[in-house]
């Protein structure tokens, strides 16, 4: 089951997951009270039942797995938020933008984020717990390996990332 084919999951499942889970999004709401509830509840559901539908439970437990998923979710809608607002702000001072958007910026971003979801789940977790600026120290223990392992797998992460993105820029 990948990913994205939540419609795979059966109702009697998703019921179950979502009555568990969404009391645990809710307060993670609580940390956005600027934002639009609607849009992080509508977020919170699809990260609860993709985060099902990757689980590896010979790596995880379930609950584990799907707070980390969750919690990333919602931190990467308020990130893309932030940074919409940060462009809206910035469009007096910016000669290259046109319909609010840097072409350059948005180019760059769109690579970025389509190199990420190259990599495998757990890179992916790794590096965005980095760029939430949790420590090696914080991501061994989440993952239940130790400090030098999570360092190598984040090294690892980044050079395969830039990999991508090398190859990418050739071709």
């Amino acid at each position: 089951m990948s990913a994205r084919d939540i419609s795979k999951i059966d109702a009697a499942t998703a019921k179950r997951l979502l009555e568990t889970y969404l009391p645990i999004a809710k307060y993670f709401w609580r940390r956005y009270p600027h934002f639009d509830q609607s849009q992080l509840r509508a977020a919170s559901e699809d990260a609860i039942l993709e985060a099902y539908c990757t689980l590896d439970t010979t790596r995880s437990a379930e609950g584990t797995w799907v707070r980390l998923i969750l919690r990333q979710r919602l931190q990467a809608c308020v990130r893309q938020d932030a940074y919409a607002r940060h462009i809206a702000v910035s469009l007096d001072k910016d000669p290259q933008v046109i319909n609010g958007v840097n072409p350059e910026r948005a180019l760059e971003h769109k690579r970025a984020s389509a190199a990420i979801n190259l990599l495998s789940p757990r890179h992916q977790t790794i590096l965005m717990l980095r760029m939430d600026a949790y420590t090696y120290d914080q991501i061994g223990e989440y993952l239940g390996i130790s400090r030098p392992r999570a360092g190598k797998e984040g090294s690892n992460a980044l050079a395969h990332l830039r990999a991508i993105l090398e190859q990418r820029k050739r071709g």
